[in-house]
């Protein structure tokens, strides 16, 4: 698994005044995030009973992270509108 170097870091203030540090998705990548989590909602909402589901990987979605053994990502929906997507990588049990 590599890391984009892409990767460019974001400084924030919080309404607090602390400072905080975020990684700045490229748009190539926030697209891809975009489209993943909107096929998620989709899903849901279309089975309204499921827990979780099981699909292919989009390129991008776990940026910065750049996974090069990952095919398939289970999605688990927590509650309605809170999803963890996991890699699911290939060759682990």
């Amino acid at each position: 698994m590599a890391y984009s170097e892409d990767l460019h870091l974001l400084s924030k203030r919080t309404p607090e005044g602390r400072r905080t540090i975020e990684p700045q998705r490229p748009a190539r990548y926030q697209r891809a995030l975009d489209r993943a989590s909107d096929q998620d909602r989709r899903y849901f909402v279309a089975h309204p009973d499921a827990e979780q589901y099981i699909r292919r990987y989009r390129p991008g979605e776990f940026f910065p992270l750049l996974p090069d053994n990952v095919r398939r990502v289970r999605v688990q929906q927590i509650m309605p509108g809170v999803r963890l997507r996991s890699p699911l990588i290939e060759g682990v049990a």
